[in-house]
């Protein structure tokens, strides 16, 4: 009986974890109204031959693949390009520093951007992107009926946010960031802060407006001795900007919550500025 629970146990393992890959590449499905046009596949060093210059940020996150394909779906031609990363947050940290304005639909249960042309996502360990030529509402909507179908057939792993940060703030303009790169494209503002430092994933999320300070943020370093040091610089920052604000708060054995922002604007945002306090 043992012997046949421990083989059961290792059936369910291999479903949960292997069962959403086996939706890659996609395949046609008459009852579901899917034809599959075109597969292509792209591994590690080969994504540079796919999009050249914009490799090196995918890599920087953890990229493993890439599954591009073009798909007839209810007479409407798609293209869905999806990015197999090394984790959720890997996925999570990629979508949310190339989604911008974006448009939100109730039915789908997993982060996404829609704009006309593209529809961004993540599920589970992959970031997708979804492409329609026409432009139209009625393309636009097929590409939200074609996720939300395969949202439901994959078992994603849990993608936890780090307190502060809700849900609502993930949908909205929360950036994860795992490097230099991520920086550049998530929050410039930032660079000048981690310059000297490398494995870390940083969380932060713009207050007002998402090209603007001030900032609330988190930082995990992958070596818990950056935490101190993070701390001075912290108020280097400070003593080389007068004019800005800086809270900050150690969290944990290698974590940093701060922010940072004009000092005429922090008074009116006192929500914010109750999570330093010591009470």
């Amino acid at each position: 009986m043992r012997r046949i629970s421990l083989l059961v146990l290792i059936g369910l393992a291999a479903t949960g974890l292997w069962g959403q890959e086996d939706l890659f590449p996609i395949s046609t499905d008459p009852v579901r109204g899917l034809e599959v046009i075109s597969t292509r596949v792209y591994e590690r060093s080969g994504l540079w031959g796919y999009i050249d210059g914009g490799a090196d940020i995918y890599m920087e996150y953890g990229f493993e693949r890439v599954y591009v394909q073009e798909v007839m779906f209810r007479d409407h031609l798609l293209k869905i390009e999806a990015y197999c990363m090394t984790d959720p947050v890997a996925a999570f940290g990629i979508f949310s520093v190339n989604r911008f304005r974006c448009g939100l639909n109730d039915s789908l249960q997993v982060f996404h951007c829609i704009s006309p042309y593209q529809i961004l996502a993540v599920v589970g360990d992959h970031y997708l992107i979804i492409s329609d030529q026409e432009g139209t509402p009625a393309a636009t909507q097929c590409g939200i009926e074609w996720l939300k179908e395969l949202s439901d057939e994959i078992r994603s792993d849990a993608f936890f946010l780090p307190e502060p940060f809700t849900l609502k703030d993930a949908q909205g303009q929360l950036r994860c960031i795992r490097g230099k790169l991520g920086l550049m494209n998530g929050f410039p503002s930032l660079s000048d802060l981690f310059e000297s430092y490398e494995n870390f994933t940083l969380y932060a999320l713009p207050v007002e407006d998402e090209r603007s300070m001030p900032v609330l943020a988190r930082i995990g370093f992958a070596d818990s001795t950056n935490q101190a040091d993070f701390l001075n610089k912290l108020d280097e920052y400070h003593d080389n900007n007068p004019e800005l604000a800086v809270y900050k708060k150690a969290i944990g054995a290698g974590s940093v919550l701060f922010m940072t922002g004009d000092q005429k604007e922090m008074s009116s945002l006192h929500p914010y500025l109750e999570l330093f306090s010591d009470k």
